[in-house]
């Protein structure tokens, strides 16, 4: 199992972990990822399209999320 987190303010799901990458989707607070790798600032998470109601992976900056279990700073 992957471990879980959200998405704790609005961030954009990336194709790759740089900022000027395409964005795949526009997650919103509270989002539910699961963490894959985390590479530098930036984690590669899991999601549900919401347009194709299928999993799909992106990039995410790490400050952006809050991985589930661990206290909110």
């Amino acid at each position: 199992d992957l471990p879980r987190a959200e998405l704790k303010r609005d961030a954009a799901i990336r194709r790759e972990p740089q900022g000027k990458a395409p964005v795949l989707m526009h997650g919103v607070t509270g989002t539910q990822l699961a963490v894959k790798e985390t590479r530098g600032k930036w984690r590669l998470v899991v999601y549900r399209d919401l347009l194709t109601d299928q999993l799909s992976e992106g990039w995410v900056y790490a400050p952006a999320v809050q991985m589930l279990g661990e206290p909110t700073p």
